[in-house]
């Protein structure tokens, strides 16, 4: 498992983030799943005798731009407090790709997800607002969405369990029933490709006593 470099997170993901499965981590905006991705990739890139995975991060971004310089506020904060001064090991392990349709993200998992696993060693892949590329109009469209989506989840599984890699999708939560033309059934099907599921909110961070600012 992957360690969030903190003993009450630890807790509250039962030991951390496993390891060849896929991770569904979902809360309202603001409820903190950004801040926490952020500290898995920093931990990710750290060795095993720290709870790292000693490998390189892929992050696909979907729903808005990378965030460097919180990248770099928590490596710096998370390598110091293992008494390592390379921080910098963070930012230059982690790769950033930005998409903006349920196609382009269907091609990245299936072609250079595989690739950067083989020749890079990558052991985390983070997906933020998987839900937003996945939306439909119509019952077609939503026919056509689901296949796809099906399809990557197949790919994300293949990939953690061959690999050993942690997949981590952050998911919006669902603030409606899902309708008959309701996007929000979208969030459903992410929850339906991945092994496990944890709902946040900010008190679980706040109880964490490690917020960086």
């Amino acid at each position: 498992r992957l360690s969030l470099g903190n003993g009450c997170l630890d807790k509250f993901f039962k030991g951390g983030i496993p390891t060849r499965a896929i991770t569904e981590v979902s809360g309202v905006s603001g409820s903190g799943k950004t801040q926490l991705s952020l500290q898995m990739c920093a931990m990710a890139t750290l060795e095993k005798e720290f709870g790292g995975l000693h490998g390189s991060v892929i992050v696909i971004a979907a729903s808005r731009l990378f965030n460097v310089k919180a990248l770099k506020r928590i490596s710096e904060y998370l390598y110091g407090k293992f008494g390592k001064s390379n921080c910098e090991r963070a930012l230059n392990m982690t790769g950033v790709i930005h998409i903006s349709d349920a196609e382009t993200l269907a091609h990245v998992v299936r072609y250079q997800i595989p690739e950067a696993v083989r020749r890079m060693n990558c052991r985390l892949v983070v997906i933020s607002g998987i839900s937003s590329v996945f939306t439909y109009r119509d019952e077609d469209e939503e026919f056509n969405r689901s296949e796809m989506l099906l399809d990557v989840g197949l790919s994300l599984k293949k990939i953690a369990y061959e690999s050993g890699a942690a997949v981590v999708c952050l998911n919006g939560s669902r603030s409606a029933p899902r309708g008959e033309n309701s996007n929000d059934s979208v969030g459903g099907m992410v929850e339906e490709i991945c092994c496990s599921k944890v709902s946040i909110d900010y008190r679980t961070l706040l109880g964490s006593n490690e917020l960086y600012r």
